[in-house]
């Protein structure tokens, strides 16, 4: 537990060895940033000796923990914050958090408290697992990235990146709140999916989503549907049917060869199931796309 005298000042400690990369707000791609009241942000990489000690600041702060270990203390907590973990810091509250030893490496933003964010005053500081960490570190990168370029095009995608970030931030902070066990089942989700995306031909049935979860089929559905909004079948349709587009849009390929890969076991199979999804055969698509395949099937396979 941190004592009263812990918290009567603000400390603001950067070893020289510590590298921090801050977002330019001031530059033009910045504006949704601004716009969204976000008034400093960056990536770092702190090393021992670090330390931050608040009291009572005008901002809210938040710290992503990209990898590394740092440790956070108020009056209610001292913990560690690793790998995955956001530690949000509203306007207003007591708290102080550093680095013992090795690097931490950190994604932060600091917030007005203002437009969106106001709903965060009179919360206490909390540690959680994070939502978005991954997205936003891309989008952080490829926005620092483009601001350092005179390219053609590079202020407008500076842009882009920005209203990435504030969609994200909205997406962590304001979205809704998911308990512990649910932020953990939709990450184990989100890995399912990468795996089927990676082999889309394969038998995904149920039971075979439900083993790799570790659950049983029944469970599984229920789960799938509450996270996704849609049955499992309708998810692994899903992603096939974007990946058909996605090949009939770019490719000049077969319908034979896009309904194998696929998973599909005739080409009619897969044109029927394609027309339901898309309202038109797959060759209507390629036409209308760019793309005509060169072959059609005859309903001579499953009715």
């Amino acid at each position: 537990m941190a004592e009263t005298s812990n918290y009567i000042s603000e400390t603001t400690i950067i070893p020289r060895d510590s590298v921090e990369r801050v977002l330019p707000l001031q530059s033009p791609g910045a504006a949704p940033l601004r716009s969204a009241q976000v008034v400093a942000a960056g990536l770092s990489d702190l090393t021992p000796g670090y330390e931050i000690v608040r009291d009572k600041s005008a901002l809210h702060v938040l710290e992503y923990t990209l990898a590394g270990r740092a440790r956070f203390r108020d009056s209610a907590a001292d913990t560690s914050l690793e790998s995955g973990i956001l530690l949000l810091c509203p306007a207003g509250t007591r708290y102080r958090y550093w680095v013992e030893k090795g690097h931490w490496k950190s994604m932060w933003f600091c917030l007005s408290n203002h437009g969106p964010w106001r709903t965060l005053a009179g919360q206490a500081p909390q540690v959680r697992p994070a939502g978005v960490p991954d997205e936003l570190t891309r989008a952080m990168e490829g926005f620092l990235a483009e601001s350092l370029r005179r390219e053609r095009g590079a202020d407008r995608l500076s842009r882009l990146f920005a209203e990435q970030i504030v969609a994200y931030l909205e997406r962590e902070l304001l979205g809704a709140r998911l308990s512990a066990r649910e932020r953990s089942m939709a990450r184990h989700l989100e890995a399912l999916w990468d795996e089927v995306n990676r082999s889309l031909d394969g038998d995904w049935n149920v039971a075979a989503l439900a083993a790799r979860l570790n659950m049983s089929p029944s469970n599984c559905h229920r789960v799938v549907l509450r996270h996704a909004g849609r049955s499992p079948s309708q998810m692994v349709h899903e992603l096939r049917m974007r990946r058909a587009q996605e090949w009939l849009i770019r490719h000049d390929l077969p319908i034979k060869a896009v309904a194998a890969q696929l998973g599909y076991s005739t080409p009619f199979a897969f044109s029927k199931a394609f027309k339901r999804y898309a309202g038109v055969s797959p060759a209507q698509y390629g036409n209308q796309h760019g793309s005509e395949p060169e072959e059609r099937p005859a309903p001579d396979g499953e009715p």
